[in-house]
């Protein structure tokens, strides 16, 4: 509970104040024509990212077991989940701070491909040491680091709807990463464990590159009001 208290101080004090927004008819709050434009792409630029992040919840337990002969219920599994999951609230929190001085694509692109570096030394370092959670702590807080500038790209594409273009880019992000880890799991079958892990990781580069291709293509393109859709 304290952690969760912390964290909810440090929201209230470095995210910007809540400005209301007009309501929306509740068949707007998904609407799938937006998902052709810009909004589906950092749609799937989340997706790729939550599926890393899924990966590291989901097979670095299943890895720590069968690699490492460790229990089931050894606590360093606990410790493993609790230090990327507090990492990743405290990404989030520091990209909400950032995204506005640095801009977004340092903050997304930037973040996303600086990612993959920790999530590899992950793999690479012994279980338990000091390097083994400092790359966890850091993987956790880059993964989630371009989460808010995510938001904020998509509401500034679709200024009338906030609500639905965060939970486009949210929302549908982690369902089609829920679908792609479960192809993930039958390449890891295929590939071992281990190899499928690398892979899963690997899919913060892709994250990269599309988020990129669509904050480039943004400057230049209009803004769409999905009110007036």
């Amino acid at each position: 509970m304290i952690p969760g208290l912390i964290l909810g101080v440090a929201v209230g004090l470095l995210l910007p104040q809540w400005e209301p927004h007009p309501r929306r008819p509740l068949r707007r709050l998904f609407d799938l024509r937006l998902v052709r434009g810009p909004l589906g792409g950092l749609a799937l630029a989340s997706m790729f990212s939550a599926l890393a992040f899924v990966t590291f919840s989901g097979s670095v337990p299943l890895w720590l077991v069968h690699e490492h002969d460790y229990a089931p219920d050894a606590t360093i599994i606990g410790w493993t989940l609790s230090a990327f999951a507090f990492a990743g609230g405290l990404g989030s929190i520091l990209g909400g701070f950032l995204a506005p001085r640095l801009g977004a694509l340092l903050t997304i692109v930037g973040a996303f491909l600086l990612t993959l570096c920790p999530l590899l030394a992950v793999i690479a370092t012994e279980p338990g040491t000091a390097a083994y959670f400092g790359a966890i702590v850091l993987s956790g807080i880059l993964i989630f680091l371009p989460v808010p500038a995510l938001v904020i790209i998509a509401q500034e594409f679709i200024p009338g709807a906030p609500a639905t273009a965060a939970g486009m880019v949210l929302g549908l992000g982690s369902a089609l990463a829920g679908i792609g880890y479960i192809v993930l799991g039958r390449i890891q079958e295929t590939v071992g464990l281990t190899h499928g892990i690398l892979i899963g990781f690997s899919m913060v580069v892709p994250a990269a590159l599309i988020a990129l291709v669509v904050l480039v293509r943004g400057v230049s393109a209009p803004v769409q009001d999905s009110a007036a859709c």
